[in-house]
C-alpha cells in the first residue's frame, strides 16, 4: 500500500509482532513471472554447463583413452549425462523437501498472525502437482544440456 494510513498501520502489526510482509500482485499477462521463469531456466543452463565443461577438461586423458578403445562420443556422453541426471535428481529432491518445509513453516506462521495476509486462499491440488513437477522439468533440461555441451565439445576435443 501507499500513503500515511498504510505506514501507520505497518507500524502498528511490526511494533506488535507481526512480521513485515510484502504483498505482491501479478501485473496483467504474467510478464514477472515468465521473466522469473526464463532467468531460473538460463541459470540451471549455465550451471550444467559450466559443470560438464569441468567434468570434460577434467577427465580429458581418460576420455581420449576410451574413444582410443573404440567408445563413441553417444556412449561418452551418455555417460556424463547419467552422472548429471542423478545429481540433478538429488538436487532437486532436496530442494523440493527443503520448499515444503519452508512453505509449511511460513504457513502456520502467517495462520498464526491471523493477518489476513493470504486472504484465505490456499494451495489447491494442481498448484502442488504443478510445483512437483518443477524438479523434473529441471532433471529434463540438465540432461538435455549436458548432453548438447558434451557432444559438441567431444566433436572438437576427439
Amino acid at each position: 500500500g501507499q500513503g500515511k494510513a498504510h505506514k501507520d498501520c505497518a507500524v502498528r502489526c511490526i511494533s506488535g509482532g507481526a512480521p513485515p510482509a510484502f504483498v505482491v500482485r501479478a501485473a496483467g499477462a504474467g510478464g514477472e513471472k515468465r521473466t522469473l521463469i526464463l532467468l531460473l531456466v538460463g541459470a540451471t543452463v549455465a550451471a550444467v554447463l559450466l559443470a560438464s565443461r569441468a567434468a570434460l577438461g577434467s577427465h580429458r586423458d581418460t576420455i581420449e583413452v576410451i574413444h582410443m578403445l573404440g567408445g563413441t562420443a553417444a556412449q561418452i556422453a551418455r555417460i556424463f549425462q547419467r552422472r548429471v541426471a542423478f545429481d540433478a535428481a538429488l538436487g532437486g529432491i532436496v530442494g523440493f523437501i527443503g520448499a515444503l518445509l519452508v512453505a509449511g513453516l511460513l504457513g502456520r506462521q502467517i495462520a498464526a498472525v491471523g493477518s489476513g495476509l493470504t486472504g484465505g486462499d490456499a494451495l489447491s491440488w494442481t498448484d502442488w502437482l504443478t510445483l512437483a513437477l518443477i524438479p523434473l522439468a529441471g532433471i529434463g533440461l540438465a540432461l538435455l544440456t549436458a548432453r548438447l555441451t558434451v557432444m559438441r565439445t567431444l566433436k572438437k576435443m576427439l
